[in-house]
């Protein structure tokens, strides 16, 4: 699979729908949109006998690509389910999606680096 910030343009698009969604959902969406066979042995839990799809660098990037929308307005919660994970786009999100391709992949690195250097400086 591709790196978090490359999952940030086509996870918008799958999202665009407008419907309720899950990172698991999302996770296989996008596995199926960029197939990897060493899928299973990048995880932060490789010295254990057996890993769960939860613990694969996939998984991993799927959420943080999720949470750096939600950080960018573009996702908003479904309220009393946070801690279920669900999730839909916001009109910002919509929004965003009706611009130009160019414009969309722009705004989006502008919004990931933004993230990227706000969690350096925290850890």
């Amino acid at each position: 699979m591709k790196s978090t910030r490359e999952l940030l343009v086509p996870l918008l698009s799958f999202l665009g729908d407008g419907e309720v969604h899950t990172i698991m959902a999302c996770y296989v969406h996008l596995t199926k949109k960029f197939p990897s066979e060493k899928r299973y042995l990048k995880s932060r839990t490789e010295g254990k006998t057996k890993i769960g799809i939860t613990a694969t660098a996939d998984y991993i990037r799927t959420g943080d690509a999720i949470h750096v929308l939600r950080y960018g307005k573009l996702l908003k919660n479904i309220p009393h389910m946070t801690k279920l994970g669900y999730f839909t786009i916001t009109y910002q999100g919509l929004e965003l999606l009706r611009e130009p391709n160019i414009e969309i992949k722009r705004k989006i690195l502008e919004l990931f680096e933004y993230w990227n250097e706000k969690n350096k400086k925290r850890n």
